[in-house]
């Protein structure tokens, strides 16, 4: 035991003796499990300095002399070198310049709000991009863009769905079994559901048609753009229907669909327009020739595993955009919507 106190004791002299403040060593005696008792009894400057030992006064001045000298350099160093502050100043400004540069490029791209889903995309979806929702019957297709246009409006941005299939109040209460209130929206001029005839369309395009004897350029009215609603995002629900509406007459449909996508690309309206397929893989619309005009596409898969369905959401396409290449596992969820697990891959043959 008196072998331990006289290393302890010789072990702090030592470090006085090289300067170390008494602070310090209490710290790292603190630190290596001394006992407040041990610590004050070995680093009491008091009773050193009450004692006739001319050694531990010098050594107190000592410390005392360097810490002025230290504080000295201290000072003369922040007054003669302000560029150190100033070099952190413009750290942050440019750091904060880095930031804008981002914001700023998110500004190209929109999120669906679909949980999951934004995952597998990097950036987003390049904003003005027509979108294709692909999936069988009860696929999810429309609570698929109800909830991305719900997202939209949610965040200030005006969105209209054009439906040419189901009521607007149908749709209205489509919503309101998520959750969402769309009668908010429509009040606060964000939101519109609108309903469209298709007969209508393919009437006006067959005489357009007609009246320029066959000519493959002809002028369609934008039946979207009405002069008091500009809306950030349109849903076409479906093309599948309006398709059906040219029956007989297939290349007037073709004709006016490379036409309606171009009125979308003169604008900065972000479309997803949904349409139907049972013939995947092999093709992804009916007539084909949307899935090339188109810039993305976003099927909605449906599996049988045993006797349970599953459901399977995957990016088939997207130009302009980095994006995860895989089919992954969703689910529909009361009061939520759709819901995507993005580190959930499913392997398994299509119903």
């Amino acid at each position: 035991m008196d072998n331990d106190i006289d290393w302890l004791r010789g072990w702090v002299e030592e470090k006085l003796n090289k300067g170390l403040s008494p602070d310090m060593i209490k710290e790292i005696l603190q630190k290596s499990g001394y006992s407040t008792e041990v610590v004050d009894e070995f680093t009491d400057l008091k009773e050193k300095l009450d004692s006739d030992d001319v050694e531990y006064t010098e050594i107190v001045e000592k410390i005392k002399e360097e810490g002025v000298v230290l504080k000295e350099i201290e000072e003369k160093i922040r007054k003669e070198e302000p560029v150190i502050e100033v070099s952190k100043k413009q750290v942050k400004l440019k750091s904060k310049e880095i930031k804008e540069d981002v914001k700023i490029d998110e500004s190209k791209y929109i999120k669906t709000g679909i949980e999951g889903l934004d995952a597998l995309l990097k950036k987003g979806i390049p904003r003005g991009s027509t979108i294709l929702v692909i999936g069988g019957p009860g696929s999810g297709k429309t609570i698929f863009c109800l909830q991305t246009l719900y997202h939209a409006v949610q965040n200030g941005e005006k969105a209209l769905y054009m439906s040419f299939e189901e009521e607007p109040e149908k749709l209205r209460e489509h919503m309101r079994d998520f959750g969402w209130n769309p009668e908010k929206y429509e009040r606060e001029g964000l939101l519109r559901v609108k309903k469209y005839d298709p007969l209508k369309i393919s009437k006006i395009v067959e005489a357009l048609l007609e009246k320029a004897e066959g000519e493959l350029k002809i002028d369609i009215p934008p039946l979207f753009l009405e002069d008091d609603f500009k809306p950030d995002r349109v849903v076409v629900d479906s093309l599948s229907a309006i398709a059906a509406s040219f029956v007989g007459k297939e290349g007037y449909y073709r004709i006016y669909i490379e036409q309606f996508f171009e009125q979308f690309r003169n604008t900065d309206i972000t479309p997803f327009l949904i349409t139907e397929s049972q013939e995947f893989p092999k093709r992804l619309t009916k007539s084909g020739v949307e899935e090339f005009l188109a810039d993305g596409a976003i099927i909605l898969h449906t599996f049988r595993k045993g006797s349970q369905k599953e459901r399977g959401i995957e990016i088939y396409k997207l130009r302009g955009a980095e994006f995860e290449e895989k089919i992954v596992a969703m689910r529909i969820v009361t009061d939520k919507g759709i819901v995507v697990y993005p580190s959930q891959e499913v392997f398994a043959s299509m119903e």
